[in-house]
């Protein structure tokens, strides 16, 4: 008794090879090309911004405020960026906080674009995702810290991380440039996707 497995759609029969093996094709996509063929994956960045001391200063905040559908937010990547520093030396840090609650970053708001990664789709509304660029001396106050990296001055270092931001939660990213610090450029950037299921 002979079976096949046949296309419903087009007839087209499953092959089998002389050692019993089905024939197969298939297609592996990082979880973020499959959401940016959807429109939903997207680009933040905050920008250059010039930081003229060692302190710490807000750089970017980004927030869910519902989702789309009241989804999470998949970050799968956070990229800082920083040039020569003039007076600095030794490495800076580099680290986020959950949740902030106030700051000037908030209060004195400067919006950066949610950019969507399909150029064939509009990009995002503050309904869906706020983020706000921050720079020398802005704060984010009230949340709790998430662990630091350190990068010297000069480097590009981006940071793969399983971060999710479930609706109404958010995140700051902060920067301290090295000490003796008198001027660096520095900037902050994400990439993510809005996570709806299935694939």
């Amino acid at each position: 008794m002979s079976i096949s497995i046949k296309d419903g759609s087009s007839g087209n029969i499953a092959g089998v090879t002389e050692d019993h093996h089905l024939q197969v094709a298939g297609r592996i996509d990082d979880r973020i090309r499959a959401e940016s063929e959807k429109g939903l994956a997207f680009n933040v960045n905050a920008g250059f911004s010039t930081l003229t001391s060692a302190n710490e200063s807000a750089l970017l905040y980004f927030s869910n405020p519902a989702g789309i559908g009241g989804n999470d937010i998949d970050i799968d990547l956070i990229v800082y960026n920083t040039k020569t520093s003039t007076g600095g030396a030794g490495e800076g840090e580099w680290r986020m906080d959950k949740n902030p609650t106030g700051g000037t970053i908030i209060s004195d708001a400067v919006a950066v674009n949610v950019s969507n990664w399909n150029t064939g789709a509009q990009d995002f509304t503050t309904s869906a995702a706020v983020a706000y660029s921050g720079g020398e001396g802005k704060t984010a106050t009230g949340g709790t810290p998430i662990p630091y990296s350190t990068l010297k001055a000069g480097d590009r270092l981006p940071l793969r991380v399983p971060l999710t931001i479930a609706p109404g939660t958010s995140i700051a990213v902060f920067g301290t440039p090295p000490a003796g610090n008198t001027s660096m450029d520095v900037s902050v950037a994400l990439v993510g996707y809005f996570a709806t299921l299935p694939i």
